[in-house]
Protein backbone atom coordinates (compact mmCIF):
# COMPACT_ATOMS: atom_id res chain seq x y z
CA UNK A 1 0.00 0.00 0.00
CA UNK A 2 2.75 2.46 0.92
CA UNK A 3 4.66 1.69 -2.27
CA UNK A 4 1.57 2.44 -4.37
CA UNK A 5 1.22 5.83 -2.69
CA UNK A 6 4.93 6.51 -3.19
CA UNK A 7 4.74 5.53 -6.86
CA UNK A 8 1.64 7.67 -7.37
CA UNK A 9 3.32 10.64 -5.73
CA UNK A 10 6.46 10.13 -7.81
CA UNK A 11 4.44 9.98 -11.04
CA UNK A 12 2.47 13.09 -10.10
CA UNK A 13 5.66 15.01 -9.33
CA UNK A 14 7.24 13.86 -12.61
CA UNK A 15 4.14 14.89 -14.55
CA UNK A 16 4.21 18.37 -13.02
CA UNK A 17 7.93 18.69 -13.64
CA UNK A 18 7.48 17.56 -17.26
CA UNK A 19 4.77 20.18 -17.71
CA UNK A 20 7.04 22.86 -16.28
CA UNK A 21 9.83 21.72 -18.64
CA UNK A 22 7.47 22.31 -21.57
CA UNK A 23 6.59 25.80 -20.33
CA UNK A 24 10.26 26.59 -19.73
CA UNK A 25 11.19 25.52 -23.26
CA UNK A 26 8.41 27.74 -24.63
CA UNK A 27 9.82 30.64 -22.62
CA UNK A 28 13.31 29.77 -23.84
CA UNK A 29 12.26 29.77 -27.48
CA UNK A 30 9.74 32.63 -27.49
CA UNK A 31 11.30 34.83 -24.83
CA UNK A 32 10.92 38.50 -25.70
CA UNK A 33 14.54 39.27 -24.82
CA UNK A 34 17.78 37.65 -23.77
CA UNK A 35 17.18 38.10 -20.06
CA UNK A 36 13.91 36.19 -20.24
CA UNK A 37 15.71 33.38 -22.04
CA UNK A 38 18.41 33.33 -19.36
CA UNK A 39 15.72 33.06 -16.68
CA UNK A 40 14.21 30.11 -18.55
CA UNK A 41 17.64 28.45 -18.66
CA UNK A 42 17.98 28.80 -14.90
CA UNK A 43 14.48 27.48 -14.45
CA UNK A 44 15.35 24.36 -16.46
CA UNK A 45 18.27 23.74 -14.12
CA UNK A 46 16.01 23.98 -11.08
CA UNK A 47 13.54 21.58 -12.71
CA UNK A 48 16.39 19.12 -13.26
CA UNK A 49 17.12 19.38 -9.53
CA UNK A 50 13.48 18.50 -8.90
CA UNK A 51 13.86 15.38 -11.05
CA UNK A 52 16.99 14.37 -9.14
CA UNK A 53 15.33 14.84 -5.77
CA UNK A 54 12.11 13.06 -6.73
CA UNK A 55 14.15 10.15 -8.09
CA UNK A 56 16.11 10.08 -4.83
CA UNK A 57 12.85 10.10 -2.86
CA UNK A 58 11.39 7.28 -4.95
CA UNK A 59 14.40 5.01 -4.55
CA UNK A 60 15.21 6.12 -1.00
CA UNK A 61 18.78 6.80 -2.08
CA UNK A 62 20.59 9.73 -0.52
CA UNK A 63 23.45 9.64 -3.03
CA UNK A 64 21.32 11.51 -5.60
CA UNK A 65 21.09 14.54 -3.34
CA UNK A 66 24.69 15.76 -3.76
CA UNK A 67 24.50 16.03 -7.58
CA UNK A 68 21.18 17.84 -7.17
CA UNK A 69 22.76 20.39 -4.83
CA UNK A 70 25.70 20.96 -7.17
CA UNK A 71 23.35 21.36 -10.13
CA UNK A 72 21.20 23.76 -8.14
CA UNK A 73 24.13 26.00 -7.27
CA UNK A 74 25.51 26.04 -10.82
CA UNK A 75 22.12 26.57 -12.41
CA UNK A 76 21.51 29.56 -10.15
CA UNK A 77 24.93 31.19 -10.35
CA UNK A 78 25.50 30.77 -14.10
CA UNK A 79 22.40 32.54 -15.46
CA UNK A 80 22.59 35.22 -12.76
CA UNK A 81 26.18 36.02 -13.70
CA UNK A 82 25.38 36.20 -17.40
CA UNK A 83 22.28 38.34 -16.73
CA UNK A 84 24.33 40.73 -14.61
CA UNK A 85 26.91 41.01 -17.41
CA UNK A 86 24.19 41.65 -19.98
CA UNK A 87 22.55 44.36 -17.84
CA UNK A 88 25.90 46.05 -17.23
CA UNK A 89 26.66 45.96 -20.94
CA UNK A 90 23.27 47.46 -21.78
CA UNK A 91 23.82 50.20 -19.20
CA UNK A 92 27.15 51.12 -20.80
CA UNK A 93 25.55 51.21 -24.25
CA UNK A 94 22.78 53.49 -22.96
CA UNK A 95 25.33 55.81 -21.35
CA UNK A 96 27.18 56.17 -24.67
CA UNK A 97 23.95 57.11 -26.44
CA UNK A 98 23.25 59.92 -23.96
CA UNK A 99 26.74 61.42 -24.11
Amino acid sequence: MTENVTLGLFLAICALLALSVIFSFVALIKGPNKLERMAATGQLGIIAVGFFLSFSFMHRAAYHVEPALVLMVTSLIGPMTIAKYMLERQRRIDERKHV
